[in-house]
């Protein structure tokens, strides 16, 4: 994903949460959880890799939350 197709869909997220909180919430802290909940995804879809000696370990750092 481009910067650009980030910023639209942090845009969208930001009237997402200001429309469920009805508040106006500020782009940073929306951007903020946003790259959270991305990078929670993308662990999913392209978990770590370690090398164990002869064996490959693959482990996935995510804590999902109940949302």
């Amino acid at each position: 994903m481009d910067n650009i197709l980030q910023i639209i869909e942090i845009h969208k997220y930001r009237t997402y949460l200001c429309n469920l909180l009805g508040k106006d919430i500020d782009f940073e802290m929306s951007a903020r959880i946003w790259i959270k909940k991305y990078a929670e995804l993308w662990r999913l879809r392209h978990p770590i890799e370690k090398d164990n000696g002869n064996e490959q370990v693959t482990e996935t750092k995510v804590v999902l939350s109940s949302e």
